[in-house]
């Protein structure tokens, strides 16, 4: 779209900074994939053309001190010796790790959370569900997107940390029932049960997914889930 195009040329200055052969940004677009050898000696980094709107989010994420890579229909971001996919044109990657693991908005860094049970309400690609078992924890994933939940399990699989998260298929809610919600591919931290734009270029970012949710304090009995010393909603 022409907004994407927009987007892209203004990211330009952000380029430069990153790449020795930035000038490898105006073929992107056109080329099958293209190698980008980032300045400061960090690995190369081969983009998708089909990707080619992710390359800001490749610049970001190689000033965190990440690493990206696509593969297998996913993108893969090395990061602070973990793991994670996410969608290929997820948007949203870097902005979270940032948060969680270098902004630390949830006051993890500095807590040893050993003996811990935590739930992780809306837990995404394991993004904080990993940082709390790291620390110590055994938590609760609860996600009920099964687009986004099978991005959280490959991710808990890749750290090795099937033995500390135990993915619940549902959301918490006030009753049982099922949701279809729109969820935008190109940035999946942002989602929506709601009417969205009509555009053709819009609507080919998104695909339709069915959402179970359940009563929540039943479910957690069931589950045996009987008290939790962190919460994460």
């Amino acid at each position: 779209s022409l907004r994407a195009i927009r987007v892209y040329l203004k990211s330009w200055g952000m380029f430069r900074a990153a790449f020795t052969d930035a000038w490898k940004a105006l073929l992107l677009p056109f080329a099958g994939r293209l190698t980008f050898h980032p300045r400061g000696g960090a690995a190369p980094v081969e983009v998708p053309g089909a990707c080619w709107t992710m390359l800001p989010t490749v610049c970001r994420l190689l000033e965190q001190g990440a690493h990206p890579a696509w593969e297998d229909g996913a993108i893969r971001v090395d990061f602070q010796g973990l793991r994670f996919y996410a969608p290929p044109l997820d948007k949203s990657i870097g902005q979270t790790l940032k948060e969680i693991f270098i902004d630390d908005v949830y006051a993890l860094g500095q807590r040893d959370f050993s003996g811990e049970v935590a739930l992780d309400v809306g837990a995404f690609i394991g993004d904080s569900a990993i940082a709390l078992a790291k620390r110590g924890a055994f938590v609760h994933a609860f996600e009920p997107v099964p687009m986004i939940r099978a991005f959280l399990q490959r991710n808990i699989e890749a750290n090795g940390l099937q033995d500390r998260v135990r993915v619940h298929p549902v959301g918490l809610a006030e009753h049982d029932e099922k949701v279809v919600l729109r969820l935008n591919t190109a940035g999946l931290a942002g989602a929506t049960a709601k009417e969205v734009k009509k555009e053709a270029s819009y609507a080919k970012m998104q695909v339709e997914q069915e959402l179970q949710l359940v009563e929540a304090f039943g479910y957690l009995r069931s589950a045996g889930i009987a008290s939790a010393g962190v919460v994460k909603l």
